[in-house]
């Protein structure tokens, strides 16, 4: 099954833009890079006001956790004020890629573009066409078809090095720290230390300092996106921060070794 080819059908049939965030990396290759992002002209008119790095955070933090909690999919209204449903896909517990379909402008938040703390809004939003939960419907059989395209998920971790790989993998785009591993695992944060340097033969902020490397690495290397939006993808919370380590593992700026293709 061709995942484009569907989700263009989907579009061109209901009238909306769908986009997919990809956080697992299972589609990787296998969707056009501005499918995966928010390319609609309403997304791009509130970046372009300057809150481009306010849209990736509001992303990584805000929206996924709130995607964690409503499995069944929802209407949201994002921090610029903007209507999308949202069908979330989560795998093993964890969260593996996010449809959205919309978009639209919510006319009943005047101040929300200069409110840049609101929250998502669970709630149906004025923006939303008539007939949205029959278009929430469709959008869970377009995920459910979509999980069918992709390469299967990952199997369910089978030892505790596993489990470790696996939750670094699918979370190091979030602020975690060694207690979010610990919880994870059941155990004690400092039992959970001592596992990782037996494991591994290197602390926890290592190991969740490599991973963020490899995952910025792997979004230069095969996306267009700006450096802004890799570094908040790869758990960057600050650009600054994340040129500073980027230099220090590679010897290059993060725009000079994507023109390279230099890698450690």
């Amino acid at each position: 099954m061709d995942a484009e080819a569907v989700i263009a059908a989907f579009e061109r049939l209901h009238g909306v833009s769908v986009c997919l965030h990809d956080v697992g990396g299972r589609f990787v290759g296998r969707l056009d890079e501005r499918r995966r992002r928010h390319d609609h002209r309403l997304c791009k008119a509130a970046k372009a006001s300057g809150q481009e790095r306010i849209c990736a955070r509001f992303d990584a933090a805000v929206l996924r956790d709130t995607a964690m909690h409503r499995p069944d999919g929802f209407a949201k209204v994002c921090h610029a004020g903007l209507v999308e449903l949202v069908v979330p896909q989560i795998e093993h517990g964890v969260l593996s890629w996010v449809l959205f379909a919309g978009v639209w402008a919510d006319p009943g938040l005047p101040d929300a573009v200069r409110d840049r703390r609101s929250p998502v809004r669970l709630q149906p939003a004025p923006a939303l066409p008539a007939g949205w939960p029959d278009l929430l419907d469709a959008l869970r059989s377009l995920a459910a078809r979509l999980s069918l395209s992709a390469p299967p998920p990952l199997p369910a971790p089978t030892s505790r090095q596993e489990a470790v790989v696996g939750f670094l993998r699918l979370n190091h785009h979030r602020d975690i720290g060694l207690g979010d591993l610990a919880r994870e695992l059941g155990l004690s944060p400092s039992r959970t230390s001592h596992l990782v340097a037996a494991l591994f033969g290197r602390p926890f902020a290592r190991l969740l300092a490599e991973t963020r490397l490899a995952s910025a690495q792997e979004l230069l290397r095969c996306t267009e996106l700006p450096v802004a939006d890799v570094a908040m993808r790869a758990g960057y919370g600050d650009l600054s921060h994340f040129h500073a380590a980027f230099r220090a593992a590679t010897a290059a700026t993060p725009a000079v070794w994507r023109r390279s293709g230099r890698q450690i």
